[in-house]
């Protein structure tokens, strides 16, 4: 691989490649690579004598900002590599800001789409196969989902996880509205976990006994003597004091 050094209009983006919605911070970055210049390479291919863009775009639309973009000298790697792996390494090479679970799966779905298994996304990407089931059911779930997390209404994270736990997208979509008018209705605009539950009329009893606890500890609460070693049981739980192994034999018959 040749190190080269390029410009900015020597440099083209490839319509549609980049699954990148979000870029961050651009003026600090810009600001950055006027002080210090770009450290990171781009990569990339020349096709014809434009050098077609494979990994830098964030850095690209920095040093768009600037007033002096065509003096910046930026360094570029050209690469021998395959589709597959062009559209692959947008996860591989990401050393600066993450790519967002939802962008994530739109890469991850592309790469199905070139009829690679999910167990090969996961030996290209490094990424658990859990993972990539997961951003496999994010981008399926309707757009009215995902533009709740676009919208940071709920994040990745709570979305999976009703989508893991509901029968379909339809009774996932309708936990969420639920969950929100929940979360609305205590003048909140994002909502967490606690909503969730609160709105399908459920107790967070895990909540509920850390505060039992802590009124018999702290506030010295009588302890119903006929609990106590279920009381015990539960201060264990909660100090972590029970090894995998004690739960197992406590819960399984050997």
């Amino acid at each position: 691989m040749k190190l080269i050094q390029l410009t900015h209009n020597q440099i083209e983006i490839e319509h549609g490649f980049n699954r990148r919605v979000d870029y961050g911070d651009l003026p600090s970055l810009a600001k950055s690579i006027s002080k210090n210049g770009v450290t990171n390479p781009f990569r990339g291919k020349f096709v014809g004598d434009k050098f077609v863009l494979s990994d830098g775009h964030r850095r690209y639309e920095a040093i768009k900002l600037l007033k002096n973009k065509e003096e910046i000298k930026i360094p570029c790697i050209e690469v021998e590599e395959d589709e597959v792996q062009r559209i692959a390494n947008q996860l591989i090479c990401n050393d600066g800001l993450r790519f967002s679970p939802l962008e994530e799966a739109e890469v991850v779905s592309t790469l199905l789409e070139k009829n690679l298994t999910e167990q090969e996304i996961v030996e290209k990407t490094s990424f658990s196969g859990t993972y990539v089931s997961n951003l496999k059911l994010l981008h399926n779930a309707p757009e009215k989902i995902k533009n709740y997390i676009k919208e940071g209404v709920l994040s990745s994270t709570l979305v999976l996880d009703i989508l893991r736990n509901s029968e379909d997208y339809e009774e996932a979509l309708r936990i969420i509205e639920n969950a929100i008018i929940s979360a609305n209705s205590e003048g909140k605009e994002k909502v967490v976990k606690r909503d969730v539950v609160k709105s399908q009329g459920k107790q967070n009893s895990w909540s509920e006994m850390k505060k039992i606890y802590k009124k018999i500890v702290n506030e010295k609460e009588a302890l119903n003597t006929k609990n106590k070693k279920l009381f015990y049981f539960a201060e264990q739980l909660m100090n972590g004091e029970l090894s995998k192994e004690e739960l197992e034999e406590l819960f399984f018959y050997k």
